[in-house]
């Protein structure tokens, strides 16, 4: 299939950078600039020049990402700091500058006009968007520190790589093979398939059943595939070293890379097969260390290897059509993976049992339809791929077993077992014959879903009526609101559309007598309606950026089992829409997935501790009514060995909680994952003998702050007047601390019938929460009058489900109570996040952050105003952004600190 090439960032900075350049020269003259100056000529001499570039050198700027980190360095130059286009696409001011109107300087006046003589100057005319658009420019061209030696750095590097890709395109490399070449990948992966059949037989034996004799293969899906700095393609995969292990028992994974290059074979020191010669001596060829006889080793099949259970990574090598096993491996990471030895989840089980991080679920879906595409009709999927056909495999790390957005095709590399299926069902009535485009558009609308549809069989023996009322399920279920917020975008659902579209391939149709007409027409169609849009979807959302990254970011287990999207049964199809919503009411749908979505987020955070990284584990104490540990929550072990208790009411020296309140509010900080050491004190039996615990409530505080050494004390309490004792112990607390610590208190729950209670109208010393629905609008009932003119902050307060006591296993509750933990879960998050990233946030900016005004701060920095200074907070938004966008806004926060405003 021939395309035309597309560089999207060469060409954002032949349409924004001379622009950007004749902006920085004018503003430079103006202000005797002389390095703005030289860095404004230089971009402009930049785009001039990427206009005489071959399409290698532009291929070679897009796969090296150079380009990616000019465009993103100057980016920050001219984005003003709070900007919220950045959650939309990356490049946002870039790309505003590229789409402006016009290029013309108003020479009228002897001069340009408008803001700082820009306005006019760039779009040429005077409207707001551009207004607008230069007034921000300025601020941030004019106020922010511009690291020049970088920017030259990276224009020199980009400007490099031009000698270094004209040599590669003087080669007999095919044109693409530096960047991302598909088909190329497509004719490889169908030889070391081929190659992988030859090395197939297995010389561990089961004679009862002769079907056991092999091993399991899994091929590892990718949302990109390109060839390495030695043009080298290169194909992951695991084999099972136990025979059949969908048997059970004992199962270990043996983890291989299998090299492919795209020029002559390499030679490196090699393991050979029995009965292949040993491949002789060339001349040019990459080196992989000299080979000799005395450096080989004969084995006699693939199957002696996969059961060496070497706990390392086999790099196998294909030479002259042979496979071949490096002794040296060709990069430093040699260790690879620790697995679990299981069988590891299908997709299916993915989505009914893990969250995603925002964006994963497009990714992963744009990567099984690009392997769908890749593989149409090869062997890798000689039938329809369904989710019961793509597996994630379990990683070891610290006793827990993660699963990573790394898919895996099953496949069996031993042809006598393989099962073939026709392209096209031959069958009457039948609307949609294409089983593994139909399979497709499943999963697709399974993953938005983020839920597992069941059928009895395969869709390849369907029967047509059964297949005709799947398909008009399917189709109706685009028309409803169950996509996930990150697959709820058109291109989405044009490409789930599009698969289960009957008449995709109308202007390609297939031949049962010559199957093979027509059939990369429809490969082509199969790549433009549906992986296309995909990609793109991808792209303009900045996803492609961060596909390393959500590789690392391990998906996160539900607290509750959930019920399937829908049972499709042999005979009998659900009406669209009747089950596609697991909860009876939208409302509380919306409410638990708030929670799993922070939840998600929390986990996330504490998977994505940087390598190296030492941080000290927050503390955080809760004072309520206890806690009791017969609640579901607790069935979980591992959620009690960070937990310390003491109970200020009848000393107890177990856990115990008569009322239910401190349970409820426990196990929601549990379920928020909240990764923090939590100290539990019990001041009070219940609401009622709280008006008498004055004293339990102070020496708690003492306690928590003397003793514990905690960074947060949640009080989701109050008092109608103020109380000598407490207010004493909070500021003790503080003084103590130096000042690192903070205090959420709930506000009331009485609506304008009163004002905050106390302690949450310490303003100085406490922070403020109220209750808000799940879309953030503040309700009545939990936000009473303001105690002062500082801003106030509330969170999800209103029907949040936790554990209670007794047989009632959940219960319901609202209040400034319930949203009190859930704002401290936000607080623990983002102080965890930056704690992990000792490279932008010192050991006196983590004591500043942990003060009440840090918070605060940082509270106001992410938190959405809903007026009347009142802010909505939840982290969603903080964490939608880049990475470098989501520090900024971090330290703008910190840099309002007094502390820091003093300096």
């Amino acid at each position: 299939m021939s395309t035309i090439p597309e560089y999207p960032g060469v060409q954002l900075v032949q349409q924004s950078f001379p622009r950007v350049s004749a902006l920085l020269v004018k503003y430079a003259s103006r202000k005797i600039n002389t390095k703005l100056a030289a860095l404004g000529a230089h971009l402009c001499a930049f785009a001039e020049e990427t206009s005489s570039f071959s399409d290698g050198i532009k291929r070679a700027l897009e796969r090296d990402r150079r380009i990616d980190r000019l465009l993103s360095q100057v980016e920050q130059v001219i984005c003003f700091q709070d900007t919220s286009v950045q959650t939309i696409a990356k490049y946002p001011t870039l790309r505003k500058v590229a789409a402006a109107q016009s290029f013309v300087e108003d020479t009228e006046a002897g001069g340009v006009s408008g803001l700082f003589g820009l306005d006019t100057f760039f779009w040429g005319d005077n409207s707001q968007a551009s207004s607008s658009l230069a007034t921000n420019i300025k601020k941030a061209v004019s106020k922010r520190r511009i690291d020049y030696d970088s920017l030259f750095e990276i224009l020199d590097l980009c400007s490099e790589i031009t000698a270094k890709d004209e040599l590669v395109e003087s080669t007999d490399l095919d044109a693409n093979s530096r960047y991302e070449d598909v088909s190329d990948y497509t004719k490889r992966a169908k030889e070391v398939r081929k190659i992988l059949a030859n090395h197939a037989l297995c010389s561990c034996t089961d004679a009862e059943n002769p079907a056991n004799t092999r091993h399991r293969a899994r091929l590892r899906l990718k949302p990109v595939y390109s060839a390495d700095d030695h043009h080298q393609l290169r194909f992951d995969m695991l084999f099972s070293a136990t025979l059949n292990p969908l048997q059970g028992g004992t199962l270990n994974w043996q983890e291989v890379q299998i090299l492919l290059s795209t020029r002559k074979a390499s030679k490196g020191k090699t393991i050979h097969f029995a009965g292949d010669p040993v491949p002789q001596r060339q001349g040019a060829e990459e080196h992989h260390g000299q080979m000799s006889i005395q450096d080989s080793k004969i084995v006699d099949s693939l199957c002696e290897l996969i059961i060496g259970n070497y706990g390392s990574v086999l790099y196998f090598k294909v030479i002259q059509q042979r496979l071949t096993v490096l002794l040296d491996p060709p990069g430093p990471s040699h260790l690879g993976n620790s697995f679990a030895a299981q069988v590891g989840l299908r997709l299916g089980d993915i989505l009914e049992r893990f969250d995603m991080r925002y964006g994963m679920r497009p990714v992963l879906a744009y990567t099984i339809a690009k392997a769908v595409w890749l593989h149409y009709d090869s062997d890798w999927m000689s039938v329809a791929t369904s989710s019961d056909d793509i597996f994630f495999m379990g990683e070891e790390d610290d006793g827990d077993t993660n699963y990573f957005c790394k898919p895996y095709l099953s496949t069996d590399i031993h042809t006598e077992f393989q099962q073939r299926e026709p392209e096209c069902r031959q069958v009457i009535g039948m609307m949609h014959r294409y089983p593994r485009v139909l399979a497709l558009g499943i999963v697709l609308v399974e993953i938005a879903t983020r839920q597992h549809i069941y059928f009895e069989s395969h869709p390849s023996t369907w029967t047509p009526k059964y297949a005709n009322e799947v398909l008009t399920t399917l189709r109706k279920s685009l028309q409803n609101e169950s996509f996930q917020e990150d697959c709820h975008f058109p291109r989405y659902k044009l490409a789930a559309a599009k698969c289960l579209d009957p008449i995709l391939f109308k202007n390609a149709p297939f031949n049962p007598g010559r199957p093979e007409e027509n059939l990369e027409a429809r490969r082509t169609i199969l790549h433009d309606e549906i992986v296309e849009p995909l990609r793109k979807l991808i792209e303009g959302t900045g996803w492609d950026a961060e596909f390393d990254e959500m590789e690392r970011t391990a998906m996160v287990p539900r607290h509750r089992e959930r019920e399937p999207l829908k049972h499709l049964p042999a005979n009998r199809v659900p009406k669209a829409g009747s089950e596609m919503n697991p909860l009876s009411s939208l409302e509380s749908y919306k409410k638990s997935r708030w929670i799993e979505q922070v939840s998600q987020l929390n986990h996330m955070v504490r998977k994505d501790k940087k390598q190296g990284t030492k941080s000290s584990r927050i503390k955080l104490a809760i004072l309520d009514t206890g806690y009791d540990t017969n609640a579901p929550t607790f069935d979980i072990p591992s959620r009690s060995k960070n937990i310390t208790w003491h109970d200020f009411v009848s000393n107890s020296i177990h856990p115990v909680d008569t009322d239910g309140h401190g349970t409820h509010l426990l196990t929601l900080l549990l379920k928020l994952e909240v990764q923090a050491d939590i100290f539990v004190a019990r001041i009070t039996e219940n609401s009622q003998s709280l008006k008498t615990a004055e004293i339990n409530v102070a020496q708690a505080i003492h306690k928590a702050a003397h003793e514990w050494d905690v960074d947060f004390i949640s009080l989701s309490f109050g008092f109608p007047h103020h109380v000598k004792g407490i207010r004493d112990a909070i500021n003790d607390a503080v003084h103590h601390k130096d000042g690192a610590i903070t205090i959420l208190a709930a506000a009331n729950n009485d609506g304008f019938n009163s004002w905050e209670m106390f302690p949450a109208n310490l303003g100085d010393k406490v922070i403020s929460i109220r209750g808000t629905n799940e879309d953030g609008a503040f309700d009545p009932r939990f936000n009473p009058p303001m105690s002062s003119s500082e801003s106030v902050f509330g969170t999800l307060g209103v029907d949040v489900h936790s554990d209670w006591i007794g047989h009632e296993l959940s219960r319901s509750m609202s209040g400034c109570s319930v949203a009190t933990p859930i704002a401290l879960s936000i607080a623990v998050m983002v102080l965890k996040y930056a704690s992990n990233r000792t490279d932008h946030f010192s050991p006196q900016d983590l004591r500043l952050l942990k003060t009440r005004r840090g918070i605060f701060e940082l509270f106001k920095e992410i938190s959405i105003p809903a007026g009347n200074e009142r802010h909505y907070l939840s982290p969603f938004e903080l964490f939608k952004l880049r990475e470098d966008v989501r520090l900024a806004r971090l330290k703008s926060a910190l840099g309002r600190h007094p502390e820091r405003l003093g300096a």
